[in-house]
């Protein structure tokens, strides 16, 4: 038989909710109730009958598997894991019973010798504790893991910038609300998201719905590292402050290339005929529309999509600041940090004419040429260039992340998560006011 005792010792409704839900947790015990399952078998995998699903219990639990065509943990696999949990609980009770019967006195004895055994225990440690020698409890299965985490995979999912603001958090005293159970919930500092860690890390799970080691498991991960004296700031300081330097040399070879590939733009496209009336705007020159023109052939995109893009962004306005009152500017709304990639400056930017500005929008966008094709792709290329190439229905962002505070006019279903559909819906919808 499996070591299912061992286990399915530290397992509850946390851990269950954690590689689940709560509303499959709370149905699982309704159908538990019911009483329609059977334990089938306990090797080193469990058989179990629900209903007329049959689910395969194994360890890591986030692998088990059922029947029913879900793809994911089912309900069905919550019940075959309480029902194995009780019948692991149950057979350690009749083994305990059959001991002392057997045993009788001979129980009683070792009883009074273990307490014996314990008290002296006690003393012990409070004598070691008098000496100023206090002993740690043992780190749970889960805490093991979080403390052997590498901090070198750690930094690389992160990223120097991300690491840089932990640090400035743990200065100001900006710090996450840490809860232990069985699982650790971690809600980031700043009103990110809130992460659950479960044994083993890869199946913990995020409140931005993703469902790779993202990066706000990472931080969760290294935030219970520096709270529980794991790592200490010296040392992230230290790690990071040389990334820091390496990433700065990176950044000016960059600003070197990005500044000989300026100077080989494409060319204009005179005569190119759109299939809306961009020039409703008094940004949109006809130079103007030639150089979109010549710039998305160059791109492979269609003159339109990106024309729409910008509209949506700023209006083609080149000056525009971001209007949720962040530091973006411009036709695509330039972040610092890109303006720097580029060899730029958000004021400066803010300086160009629309034409000249064309030059970095297809600076920035030139990083993904052969990837980005359609609106949809120019569009995620700006809000979120992860999603580039992903569903309708990729969550780009959730509520309580502070990006989705900024863009949550996108959220058009107001259900608390942006899809990339929604966002590239209001992309279409500016679009039609130039028809």
């Amino acid at each position: 038989m499996g070591n299912w005792k061992e286990w399915l010792k530290e397992i509850d409704d946390d851990y269950l909710i954690g590689i689940s839900n709560k509303g499959l947790v709370k149905r699982a015990y309704k159908d538990k109730e019911a009483g329609d399952y059977e334990v089938l078998s306990m090797e080193e995998e469990a058989g179990v009958r629900v209903g007329e699903e049959t689910v395969q219990v194994r360890y890591p639990l986030g692998e088990s598997g059922c029947s029913c065509p879900s793809r994911t943990i089912c309900r069905h696999v919550i019940l075959g894991i309480l029902a194995v949990k009780e019948q692991t609980q149950a057979e350690g009770t009749n083994v305990s019973e059959k001991t002392e019967d057997a045993d009788g006195g001979a129980a009683e004895t070792a009883g009074e010798e273990q307490n014996a055994e314990t008290e002296t225990g006690v003393a012990d440690t409070v004598q070691d504790t008098e000496a100023g020698t206090i002993e740690k409890p043992p780190l749970t299965e889960l805490e093991a893991e979080i403390a052997a985490y590498p901090f070198a995979s750690l930094q690389k999912i992160l990223g120097v910038r991300y690491l840089q603001a932990m640090i400035s958090d743990v200065r100001s005293m900006q710090r996450p609300e840490i809860t232990k159970t069985s699982i650790i919930t971690v809600k980031l500092p700043r009103k990110e998201q809130t992460v659950k860690l479960l044994s083993p890390l890869e199946y913990s799970t995020c409140t931005c719905h993703k469902k790779e080691f993202c990066v706000h498991k990472a931080a969760a991960v290294l935030w219970y590292q520096l709270e529980h004296n794991m790592t200490t700031l010296d040392e992230l300081e230290k790690e990071t402050g040389d990334k820091t330097e390496y990433e700065i040399g990176q950044i000016r070879e960059a600003a070197r290339q990005m500044k000989e590939f300026l100077e080989e733009l494409p060319k204009p496209i005179t005569g190119y005929r759109y299939q809306y009336k961009w020039e409703k705007s008094q940004y949109v020159t006809q130079d103007f529309k030639d150089k979109v023109a010549g710039i998305s052939r160059e791109l492979g995109i269609d003159p339109d999509d990106l024309m729409a893009v910008m509209a949506f962004e700023s209006r083609f306005n080149p000056a525009q600041k971001n209007l949720a009152g962040g530091s973006a500017t411009g036709l695509v709304q330039f972040m610092p940090t890109v303006a720097e990639e580029l060899n730029t400056t958000t004021s400066k930017l803010a300086q160009m004419e629309g034409v000249e500005q064309l030059d970095y929008v297809f600076g920035y966008l030139y990083s993904e040429k052969g990837k980005i094709k359609t609106l949809d792709d120019i569009y995620m290329k700006v809000l979120c260039p992860e999603a580039i190439g992903k569903s309708d229905n990729y969550p780009i962002y959730s509520k309580g992340d502070n990006r989705y505070e900024a863009n949550k006019n996108l959220d058009l279903n107001k259900d608390g998560i942006i899809s990339k559909k929604e966002a590239v819906q209001v992309v279409i919808d500016r679009r039609s006011e130039y028809i």
